[in-house]
């Protein structure tokens, strides 16, 4: 639904920061100067979906843990343990790809959550 700009095909649509060194509070994704803007009532060269970019990996562990006890013949406590983002991984949201935004190119926040816990505890009789 944005606009569509030319795209300069001798400039890498990336920045040259690597993956893995990548710090969204300073790195830049998405290079500027591959980029301009077109005039009023025209379409860009440019692709809806770039091939030469991609976005982030999505990698998410998940754990659950579960013990039943026996207290009685008709008694049991059943303990739980269940963990989501096991790892605590990060995974950044995409770049802004507005032309015109101020925060182009910038990845600015993450798209899952932070590690979290919960643990049950169940008597059953």
């Amino acid at each position: 639904a944005g606009q569509r700009p030319n795209r300069e095909l001798a400039v890498d649509p990336r920045t040259s920061v690597a993956r893995s060194q990548f710090d969204p509070a300073t790195s830049l994704y998405l290079n500027k100067a591959a980029y301009s803007t077109v005039g009023p009532y025209a379409f860009g060269n440019a692709p809806p979906q770039d091939p030469k970019l991609r976005g982030w990996a999505f990698y998410n562990e998940d754990l659950s843990i579960i013990k039943q006890f026996r207290v009685r013949e008709k008694v049991d406590i059943r303990f739980g343990a269940q963990f989501y983002n096991l790892f605590n991984r990060t995974v950044f949201n995409d770049p802004d790809a507005n032309i015109n935004s101020l925060t182009f190119g910038r990845v600015s926040g993450q798209a899952n959550f932070p590690r979290q816990m919960q643990f049950t505890l169940r008597l059953a009789f």
